[in-house]
């Protein structure tokens, strides 16, 4: 298994293209008035684009780790047969967003008369609770231990080369901007 430290700097590296992403995208559309204020555009866009760039990245076919889990050296696998497929990597990308999503949709009320504890709760959400489950020396996260997969150090098996991740990246790009 691998150090939480490693998995939570990947994590923070994908929150961070993402939330940078989903907020960019977010701001023109509505700085343009391209969708009304009242449509669930944001919401839908900020639900589906972490969907799909988790799903693709992190199955076996887009190279098995995130652009963060690339930066620290890390991919994911099923513990079963070693290259995550497809709905696999669906289904972790589900668990792996559900949790926060929950937690930041529970805690809503507290943004407006405490937002220094709503910060602290989507701290919580998105980085701490899908990396932070202890088992015996190791560490899995929730999302892992739900589906069945395991993220180990790169190269423990071998994987599809960088070039797919970037197809995959690159896919995701162009449909977030159409």
């Amino acid at each position: 298994m691998i150090s939480a430290i490693r998995r939570l700097l990947a994590s923070v590296v994908d929150c961070a293209l993402l939330g940078s992403y989903v907020i960019c995208v977010c701001s023109f559309v509505f700085q343009w008035k391209l969708v009304s204020e009242r449509s669930p555009f944001f919401a839908v866009f900020a639900v589906c684009v972490p969907f799909f760039y988790f799903t693709l990245l992190e199955s076996g076919y887009g190279g098995s780790s995130t652009l963060g889990k690339r930066l620290f050296g890390l991919e994911v696998i099923d513990r079963e047969s070693g290259r995550l497929p497809i709905y696999k990597s669906a289904l972790r990308a589900i668990a792996k967003i559900a949790g926060p999503s929950l937690v930041v949709l529970g805690a809503m009320e507290l943004a407006i008369h405490r937002p220094v504890v709503f910060g602290a709760l989507i701290l919580l959400a998105c980085l701490v609770i899908p990396v932070s489950i202890f088992v015996g020396r190791g560490v899995i996260g929730l999302d892992d231990a739900l589906v069945g997969t395991a993220v180990v150090s790169r190269g423990a098996i071998s994987s599809v080369p960088l070039r797919g991740a970037w197809h995959w990246l690159l896919v995701l790009l162009i449909a977030g901007t159409i």
